[in-house]
């Protein structure tokens, strides 16, 4: 079975390994354990700069699809302009 998730949570990218707010990860890991292949839409993940303590809160599985998105928020009536721009092109991705 191929799990797919689709989130705003934002990512951190270090040696291979997604990383991410650790309750919510919990949550996912649970979810995974029952699924062949995952795949994560969401947005571009940043890169952890240094060597940092993150075990135990990265994403539990070996066969793991990143597919990036921009992110987008409508707080404002230019980013909702700009969320009108972007909607379609993550929806063809």
């Amino acid at each position: 079975m191929r799990f797919a998730i689709f989130t705003h949570v934002n990512h951190h990218h270090q040696d291979g390994i997604y990383f991410a707010y650790s309750p919510y990860l919990r949550e996912m890991n649970l979810w995974l354990k029952y699924a062949k292949e995952v795949e994560i839409v969401a947005p571009a993940p940043r890169a952890s700069k240094g060597k940092r303590n993150l075990e135990g809160l990265s994403y539990q599985h070996s066969d793991l699809i990143f597919t990036p998105i921009s992110s987008f928020n409508l707080l404002s009536f230019y980013a909702v302009l700009e969320a009108l721009f972007n909607i379609p092109i993550i929806y063809f991705k």
